[in-house]
């Protein structure tokens, strides 16, 4: 079984899009990054931990099918 990676993505909304801003195979890292986002300031609503296969490939696709947030 391959192992998935986590990719914590972000909104922006200047580009209207979700953008990789971290990845990595351990779900627990991903989302002590985003912990730390939070704590910089970015809205809980513009970040988002998205699985996928390691491919930039599939990371952007994956990315681009995250709906915009309300």
């Amino acid at each position: 079984m391959k192992k998935r990676y986590h990719t914590l993505a972000e909104y922006l909304p200047a580009l209207e899009r979700w953008t990789p801003q971290f990845g990595d195979y351990d779900r627990k890292t991903v989302k002590s990054e985003l912990d730390y986002m939070r704590e910089q300031g970015v809205k809980e609503k513009h970040l988002k931990i998205v699985s996928s296969a390691g491919t930039q490939e599939a990371i952007n696709s994956v990315c681009a099918s995250i709906p915009r947030p309300a």
